[in-house]
């Protein structure tokens, strides 16, 4: 019998025990063992979708976006440098969250796209 593993706390592994030897990994939801060879986890995020209706990419994402919203929040109302740039993330990230506030701001206040290039 296979022994299973925490293995990370984030990502697909939140929902997975990984096999000591790596070949395969147990659902902690369903209790289904998948194979999980060669370090390949696009098995486990398809079941996560198909079965369970949960993307863990997503929801990674979703928790990375708030978290940069809300440092981003806190950096620009403490620094408050010009009346756009608390709007804005750092202009020297290419996030696309970032990017997307950036051309947001272009759009809004009418300038040019080479006013907020990042350097």
């Amino acid at each position: 019998m296979a022994e299973f593993i925490e293995y990370k706390k984030d990502g697909v592994w939140e929902y997975f025990l990984r096999e000591k030897r790596g070949h395969s990994a147990k659902c902690k939801i369903c209790d289904t063992v998948l194979k999980a060879t060669g370090g390949s986890t696009k098995g486990l995020h398809e079941h996560l979708k198909r079965i369970h209706g949960t993307n863990a990419m997503k929801r990674k994402a979703d928790e990375e976006l708030v978290q940069q919203t809300t440092s981003a929040s806190a950096r620009s109302t403490a620094s408050a440098p010009g009346p756009m740039k608390k709007y804005l993330l750092e202009t020297n990230e290419n996030s696309l969250p970032a990017v997307l506030s950036r051309l947001l701001a272009v759009w809004l206040s009418g300038n040019t796209l080479a006013s907020i290039r990042p350097g």
